[in-house]
């Protein structure tokens, strides 16, 4: 642990803390905190919190904002990641010609309720 009060009534083990009052009242195992107040009242366990006063309880990964929102949030045991705001992916790679298809995944993104699937494949 790494900073004032980190860790300082904490009950669980196997944890790493850096930043002042991170990790202070915890009582899982196996987690992770960075910055000011991250992961105070975690009562879960393998956590990941980053952020000013990025905090819940259970299995999950926790990126706030400035001013404290969620930014990111994700639920390792349902491995579901909740995202607020706009996502912007880079699409470099474009594939001009057609070539054969090793496998095909779905990607399941629901937005505002409504479900929608992405067709993603591999080729050799």
């Amino acid at each position: 642990a790494f900073g004032e009060s980190s860790m300082s009534g904490a009950t669980g083990g196997s944890n790493s803390a850096f930043g002042l009052q991170t990790l202070q009242n915890e009582t899982g195992t196996g987690n992770c905190a960075f910055g000011y107040n991250a992961g105070n009242t975690n009562t879960g366990d393998n956590n990941v919190f980053i952020g000013k006063s990025a905090d819940a309880s259970g299995s999950n990964l926790f990126l706030l904002s400035s001013n404290g929102n969620d930014l990111i949030s994700g639920d390792f045991s349902t491995k579901i990641t909740t995202m607020a705001g706009e996502l912007k992916l880079s699409a470099d790679n474009t594939v001009s010609t057609a070539a054969s298809v090793v496998s095909t995944n779905k990607i399941k993104i629901v937005v505002g309720g409504t479900t929608y699937y992405i067709l993603v494949t591999t080729v050799p």
